[in-house]
């Protein structure tokens, strides 16, 4: 019963209080909890709270229901609940569970007054939650969970703006249309909508007739011309991702010709493999003290590896990271491809599984880096395909309890086409996590098609024009032994990217 869906229903109705006050009859903080004069409060704790409380409300209401209720009837009557307490929503659960539908969602409208008034905002939540109420559980559920990604139109869009973002909604086989209605059925764990247009007020609609669906602003899909900013938006770190196989296994620092790309494209922050050695901090901190570090933490996993396996195979290099004062530590990579470990009998083989894997490991390094932060995984973004890759937001939202609990989101964003670095089915995937909580690194971006490399660097320059409020984005890749001869940088890349505020290295 208390849901994600369920609880960021509620905040929104609530809305988040720092500083204890007076709530009619008692103190209240946070998201509608009780306090008492004087109380503060982060809104990281606020929400820890809501959580349990909700929890306990949730208990007792189970208990007085004897029917069962759809996952939106569940919505509106723990909400009702926790604003109206249990005695006061008690006759409107015995409407319902006598199958009153109507008779409980009219009653529930009526309860909008505080203090002997009535309140607008009281009269708003209790529409809200009596429209949840009515809703009737759908015909035709779903035959099995999928993430569903709804490419929404303004009606008055040309032609040639709906075939601009039908491309991109075909290459990522999500859906596109003009229906806001359309756009949220579903009994869905995952439902996205990308607006394309104004549409204004539609996050409030959403919220109000279909909650949990996220909505995204899109860009606009059009490629804009660049204009020099004086450094990059949003202050994220121009990064670079070193060799993609460990400097091809010397066990020396960085090597020198990549030292170069990073002097030219002035790059402000490295990730790297933990099999690299962790001496290219010092190297690299000799070009720019304030250089950004991260690491991921990388095994072959197949059948049979098991948690342990993977400690071992990464433990004694991270330590070395660690002891050169890197805290920052990516677990894992791609989990959602069969190659990286997602298979029927794999060490996982959905996104429940990889979150029990992530969580031991990350149990396991805490307890020996104390201050070391860990993030969630970049994925391999796009829809399932068979034998290969697990729908990468499908498998993101089975693995809430490790998400919920990773320090930083990590993600991947490819493009062929310029006009898709401003398309979530190419650049902008990023905006499809979770935003305003921890921090997004872009760990992997770059254009893999067979264009020239010189249009590539622009490209990338363009592309991180883009990226408000994330933390930093590691262009893949600087150097790599095979596979990659269309991603690997030159230096005539690092010197256009260095030169991308107008200035040079």
């Amino acid at each position: 019963m208390v849901t994600d869906h369920a609880i960021e229903f509620i905040k929104r109705w609530e809305g988040f209080a720092p500083k204890a006050y007076w709530d009619y009859h008692q103190w209240s903080i946070g998201y509608g909890s009780p306090s008492h004069e004087g109380e503060t409060i982060t809104e990281d704790v606020a929400a820890r709270r809501l959580r349990s409380h909700l929890r306990s409300y949730a208990t007792s209401l189970a208990g007085q229901l004897t029917r069962d209720p759809t996952p939106e009837q569940s919505t509106a009557l723990l909400s009702a609940s926790y604003n109206l307490g249990l005695r006061g929503t008690q006759n409107v659960v015995e409407l319902f569970n006598s199958g009153d539908i109507e008779g409980a969602a009219h009653l529930l409208r009526r309860m909008d007054h505080a203090g002997g008034k009535r309140l607008d905002a009281l009269t708003r939540r209790r529409e809200a939650e009596a429209r949840l109420l009515e809703v009737v559980a759908m015909r035709g559920a779903p035959r099995t969970q999928f993430a569903r990604v709804y490419h929404l139109l303004d009606s008055s869009s040309s032609i040639g703006e709906f075939a601009n973002v039908a491309r991109g909604a075909y290459e990522d086989r999500s859906t596109i249309g003009f229906s806001y209605d359309d756009a949220g059925l579903g009994d869905l764990d995952s439902r996205i909508v990308i607006l394309h247009g104004v549409h204004k007020g539609a996050e409030e609609w959403f919220g109000q007739h279909y909650p949990g669906v996220k909505v995204v602003r899109e860009h606009n899909p059009a490629p804009v011309p660049y204009k020099p900013s004086g450094g990059v938006t949003g202050g994220v770190l121009c990064g670079l991702h070193g060799s993609a196989d460990s400097c091809w296994g010397h066990s020396v620092a960085v090597l020198p010709h990549i030292v170069e790309m990073i002097k030219a494209g002035r790059i402000e922050a490295y990730k790297s493999l933990s099999n690299e050695s962790a001496d290219s901090v010092d190297v690299l901190k000799a070009i720019n003290p304030d250089m950004f570090f991260m690491v991921r933490m990388m095994s072959k996993m197949g059948p049979g590896s098991t948690v342990a396996q993977f400690v071992h195979d990464v433990g004694q290099d991270v330590q070395k990271w660690y002891d050169k004062g890197v805290m920052h530590y990516e677990i894992h990579n791609e989990p959602n491809l069969k190659i990286e470990g997602c298979q029927p009998n794999g060490p996982w083989c959905d996104g429940e599984g990889f979150s029990r894997f992530w969580l031991e490991v990350r149990d396991h390094f805490l307890g020996r880096m104390p201050g070391a932060l860990f993030g969630w995984p970049g994925l391999s973004p796009g829809p399932a395909i068979d034998d290969f890759r697990y729908d990468a937001m499908q498998f993101f939202n089975q693995a809430r309890d490790a998400v919920n609990e990773a320090d930083f989101l990590c993600c991947h964003s490819y493009w062929q086409h310029e006009a898709d670095i401003y398309n979530v089915g190419g650049g902008q995937s990023w905006r499809l996590y979770p935003q305003g909580g921890v921090p997004i690194f872009i760990t992997e971006y770059s254009n893999p098609s067979k264009a020239g490399k010189i249009d590539k660097a622009q490209q990338y320059v363009k592309f991180l024009d883009t990226l408000e409020g994330v933390h930093s984005a590691y262009s893949f890749v600087a150097d790599a032994s095979s596979s990659f001869d269309d991603e690997t940088w030159t230096g005539e890349m690092a010197q256009i990217v260095g030169e991308r505020d107008g200035k040079t290295a």
